[in-house]
């Protein structure tokens, strides 16, 4: 069965800026506290897991990106609160994952145009 075009699409786009984060996570690593560096290496398995989920059609894996969006646009808004980031990238970073989560919700019900198949994105295998 192949996955939705949409679905493909987001996965791609969020691929790439998982690359990117990932890219930046190394070049920090060697500077950062190490429970700062677990927490973004934790984020970056849990993205890339996410990916895979949503590929696959795993019904988990829409609720669980959707958290992550939201989470991400959160901590967003808390670190150009404190300070901790310009308020100019907190906005960006903020409108994507904002949109992003937005997207996702979208496509929950796109798993469901697989094509090939008229089956709901949730099947009895998918935890």
């Amino acid at each position: 069965d192949e996955v939705a075009p949409a679905v493909r699409r987001y996965a791609l786009v969020q691929f790439v800026v998982v690359l990117l984060a990932t890219v930046k996570v190394l070049e920090l690593a060697a500077v950062l506290p190490t429970h700062q560096t677990a927490a973004l290496a934790f984020y970056l398995v849990l993205s890339i897991t996410n990916i895979g989920g949503l590929l696959e059609d795993r019904g988990w894996a829409y609720a669980m990106e959707l958290a992550r969006q939201i989470t991400l646009a959160v901590t967003m808004v808390a670190l150009a609160w404190l300070d901790l980031v310009p308020a100019l990238w907190a906005t960006v970073a903020f409108g994507f994952f904002g949109a992003s989560a937005g997207w996702v919700m979208r496509l929950r019900g796109a798993g469901a145009e697989r094509i090939g198949k008229d089956a709901p994105a949730t099947s009895p295998n998918s935890f």
